[in-house]
């Protein structure tokens, strides 16, 4: 291995100088068959070839040179001198040495190498070279074929295994040379020099060397790079380029698998045929890769197609030649996010000293993925910085920054926010304290709670009244809020105003309408009973008049009493209209006689000092609008009139006919138009464009709801009217209301025929009534026109009434609001099981679905409480009359 052991030629040289300087014969002394068998040590024999091995084998050969003619005395003892020198020095020499024949086999081994092949010398004795040495003969067969030829061939690097030992892999330097008998070439030499241990440390410096390239090409990668990809994309090259590895990839872990980012070298598609899973749980994990994600630590498996950790990719593996793999954990302050995954074609290609090195190179990488994340997140909070500050610029808020630990807790930063706010520039306030946007009417209350906030460095939240650069309050919404650093001590305090007076006034026309449904719900109740009462005196004056004779000087009172409920009907109608829950019903009208009918109302309205005019053109067209309705256009538009003259004035109510060209949103066609003009103070356009919006008023707090005039733009429309609004500052509004014209005859009122006059009938009727009164005064009137009436409290009473008779029940007269069971409810069912039912409702009002959006539908029949007798009758026999 080191050069210094002497082959065949040397111990020859060696042999030769002993006899010059102290032989009995000079070199030219050795004939030429010694000199034959110094070069092949195969003395010249009467049977050919051969050198005896053994103790008998060697007597044979004795005898058989005693029986050869004998050369003279001394030279054959000088001879055979030398024969046993030689001999010594074969069989001892360091170097190995072979003799074999022409066909290959071994005639003669010395010791060293029978013994580096793991064999005695007998058992080489006869074997081909190709049987002892099976996995090297292919390569050096030609080596031994050229000997043969006559060539001689030293110093040829050999390496691979031998068949007594098929694992290690050995190495040697080997010369060949032809061996001749009297000239003919009759075998081949070896001197075998093993150079294993030598060829094993040029392997280790040069992998060492290539460590070392390695490791300074990854420490010159991670500073040249800037992103993570960059630098998994030249590891994998540098592995590849100076790692001898036959492949490299990068695997950044996402969700709980690895995903393949970077690689380099051939896998023949290997990574992309398998799954790698992060989950300790996944045996698809339990292979290097998977392992060093889990554990993030190193994993090496030298032995892969053996390693039960990757018996499942062995199928992979052997298709693509991998024998050896390990993983490398890549981290992220110390969390792993990736995995460097190298293979080798070669069991064992990981030694320790290479582990140790790939080892070096994973942290500087974990290093620069580690500086990747402090540049990204500086790059980030940069742009966050960035972001807040136009954040801060832009939003409506103000914010305000003000320093605790300098006396007066003075501003330091206010943004442009709070400059639209407060109308103070930045310039204004640096230094001094918030106290100054207080003012007289700021509620000392709420000051003190901001000012115990700050003493006890805790954040609050309050609504404030102060006071622009201009002097105009604002409501203000303030919260404040602490800002302390690392340590917790206290720095900054942050405040983040918001101009919340338009939602003030909002909260304020929200509580008042609240109010106004609070009272028009108990303006709906009153009217409801009341409502029942007016029936049981309606109905019961009408059935005394009708009982009493012409003459009777009774019929006068009972008259009163039939006007005075007459009126309170009227009064119960305005109750209704004032909580918006009244029955619509949409008749042909003339519009006259509904300004005339609210004209005494209108005058209590407006009050004494204001001057109300009628203007009522002569042969006015007819209109289908609901009488109620119009009233309460005119109850709006007097009321907004009154607060627009405080100080008096006039107000004119008139009707015209008007065929009109088509204008900014009023198609063209022939209305009837009611003007209402007052000579109030008037508004500016601005005002004029927002008029009709919900909850929108110029009124003080206080004093309007803000959905009078909505109101009216919503009867208009269900009318399917338009209203225009002209209107000039400290002159007046006019307000005029286009609806279209009905070509219909006004519908009469007839007079009241007697009750034996009323359509009779014979028919079963259900009255369900939940007011006894009411209930009694309609059974009597029924029973009193001729039908049979049965009679239910409610709606569930007249289910199961309804349920046990066994007869035809023609017609089903219900109240809407009833408790337990209402009388759609009861109508629905009623009607699935006698289909044949027809149905009369009765109320004084309904936001019941079954009437349409509150307008009554020409399949539902309806009627209005308090009805009279007549009334009654006549709805009954319509219905049960109607086809």
């Amino acid at each position: 291995m080191d050069g210094r052991s002497p082959n065949l030629p040397a111990a020859c040289a060696t042999v030769a100088h002993w006899r010059c300087t102290g032989g009995a014969l000079a070199v030219p002394a050795l004939r030429a068959d010694i000199v034959t068998t110094m070069h092949g040590l195969i003395p010249r024999t009467p049977t050919g070839l051969g050198f005896p091995q053994s103790e008998a084998t060697a007597q044979h050969s004795t005898r058989q040179r005693a029986s050869m003619q004998p050369p003279p005395d001394g030279a054959h003892r000088e001879l055979e001198r030398d024969r046993a020198l030689l001999d010594t020095l074969f069989r001892n020499s360091p170097t190995g040495l072979a003799i074999v024949d022409c066909d290959f086999r071994f005639l003669r081994v010395n010791d060293s190498l029978a013994n580096g092949n793991l064999m005695s010398v007998e058992e080489h004795i006869g074997r081909a070279v190709s049987d002892v040495i099976p996995t090297i003969w292919p390569g050096i067969e030609p080596l031994y074929q050229r000997a043969l030829s006559g060539e001689t061939i030293t110093n040829q690097l050999v390496s691979g295994t031998i068949a007594s030992n098929p694992r290690e892999t050995r190495h040697w330097l080997v010369s060949y040379f032809p061996v001749r008998d009297d000239g003919v070439i009759t075998g081949v030499g070896c001197v075998v020099n093993d150079v294993t241990a030598r060829e094993r440390l040029r392997t280790a410096l040069r992998v060492r060397t290539d460590l070392y390239t390695m490791i300074s090409r990854t420490n010159r990668a991670v500073i040249a790079h800037r992103t993570a990809q960059e630098l998994y994309d030249d590891v994998c090259q540098i592995a590849v380029e100076t790692g001898h590895f036959r492949f490299a990839w990068v695997g950044v872990k996402e969700g709980e698998q690895l995903r393949l980012t970077s690689s380099a070298g051939e896998d023949e598609g290997y990574v992309s045929s398998i799954v790698i899973s992060t989950d300790a749980n996944d045996p698809r994990s339990q292979g290097p890769a998977g392992q060093a994600a889990v554990t993030g630590l190193s994993f090496v498996v030298n032995d892969f197609m053996t390693s039960a950790t990757t018996t499942r990719w062995h199928t992979h593996a052997r298709r693509v030649g991998f024998a050896a793999a390990a993983a490398f954990p890549l981290k992220e302050r110390g969390k792993v996010v990736a995995v460097l995954t190298l293979y080798a074609e070669t069991e064992g290609f990981f030694t320790p000293d290479l582990i140790d090195a790939l080892n070096e190179i994973t942290p500087s990488v974990s290093f620069a993925l580690d500086a990747f994340v402090r540049e990204r997140d500086r790059l980030r909070d940069d742009a966050e910085l960035r972001l807040r500050d136009r954040a801060i610029r832009a939003v409506s808020q103000g914010i305000c920054i003000t320093d605790p630990r300098q006396p007066d807790n003075p501003i330091v930063f206010v943004s442009q926010g709070f400059e639209q706010i407060t109308g103070y520039a930045s310039a204004d306030v640096i230094g001094r304290n918030c106290r100054f946007l207080q003012g007289a009417e700021t509620d000392h209350a709420v000051t003190a709670q901001i000012r115990d906030a700050i003493r006890g460095q805790r954040g609050c939240t309050v609504v404030t009244l102060n006071y622009r650069k201009d002097g105009t309050p604002f409501w203000n919404e303030l919260t404040i809020s602490p800002v302390v650093d690392e340590q917790s001590v206290l720095t900054h305090f942050v405040g983040v105003q918001s101009d919340v007076t338009e939602r003030r006034r909002l909260e304020q026309q929200l509580r008042q309408g609240q109010k106004m449904e609070a009272v028009g719900q108990l303006a709906s109740g009153v009217a409801h009973d009341f409502n029942n009462l007016l029936t049981v005196i309606d109905g019961c004056s009408e059935l005394l008049l009708d009982a009493l004779a012409p003459d009777d000087p009774s019929r006068d009172l009972v008259l009163e009493i039939r006007h005075a409920g007459e009126r309170g009907g009227t009064l119960t109608g305005q109750l209704l209209s004032f909580s918006r829950k009244q029955v619509v019903t949409p008749v042909v009208l003339d519009l006259n006689e509904a300004v005339v009918a609210s004209e005494k109302l209108l005058r209590r309205l407006i009050g004494e000092d204001i001057m109300l005019r009628t203007q009522l053109s002569a042969r006015l067209w007819r209109v289908r609008a609901d009488a109620g309705q119009i009233e309460q256009i005119l109850i709006n538009l007097a009321v907004n009139a009154r607060d627009a003259m405080p100080t008096g004035g006039s107000l004119t109510v008139a009707t015209v006919n008007s065929t009109t060209e088509a204008q900014a949103g009023i198609p063209a066609g022939e209305y009837v138009v009611l003007d209402v003009v007052d000579t109030g103070s008037g508004m500016d356009e601005q005002t004029r464009l927002q008029i009709f919006e919900p909850f929108f008023t110029t009124k003080i707090p206080g004093k309007g709801t803000g959905l009078g005039l909505s109101t009216v733009r919503s009867i208009v429309d269900q009318a399917s009217g338009f209203v225009a609004v002209d209107s000039t500052p400290g002159r007046g509004t006019r307000f005029r209301i286009y609806l279209p014209r009905e070509r219909a005859e006004t519908e009469s009122t007839a007079a009241r025929p007697k009750l034996s006059a009323m359509p009779r009938g014979t028919e079963t009727v259900l009255l369900a009534e939940d007011d006894p009164a009411v209930r009694a005064l309609g059974v009597r009137i029924l029973r009193r026109c001729g039908y049979n009436v049965i009679e239910a409290t409610d709606g569930g009473d007249a289910l199961v009434v309804a349920r046990g008779f066994i007869g035809v029940i023609h017609l089903l007269i219900t109240d809407v609001v009833m408790p337990r069971l209402g009388g759609r409810q009861l109508s629905e069912a009623l009607l699935a099981e006698r289909p044949d039912c027809r149905v009369l409702f009765l109320s004084g009002y309904t936001d019941d679905d079954v009437l349409r959006h509150g307008i009554i539908g020409s399949e539902v029949a309806f009627l209005q409480k308090p009805y009279t007798p007549t009334s009654l009758m006549q709805k009954v026999r319509t219905v049960l009359d109607a086809d």
